[in-house]
């Protein structure tokens, strides 16, 4: 069956396949995190080494470090899109 995701979810990963949760279909998607490198948050760039923030051990708090943003969101077909 083909499905499709809202159009701001429209270049992320989808990591499931479509599951029903409520009566409802979902998926789970993902991305990189726009706000750290690879889960380290960055304060300062300096002779081209990357200085994590202090606070937190430099750890982002947007994706818990992992460098990926996972969420679960909702799935539509064909039918559901003409409602």
């Amino acid at each position: 069956m083909d499905y499709k995701t809202a159009d701001t979810y429209k270049m992320w990963d989808r990591l499931t396949t479509p599951y029903t949760k409520d009566g409802k279909m979902y998926v789970t998607v993902q991305t990189k995190c726009d706000r750290c490198h690879n889960g380290v948050f960055v304060a300062r760039v300096e002779n081209d080494h990357i200085v994590p923030h202090p606070a937190y051990g430099g750890i982002c708090l947007k994706c818990n470090g992992s460098g990926y943003i996972q969420k679960e969101v909702r799935a539509y077909t064909e039918k559901n899109m003409s409602l």
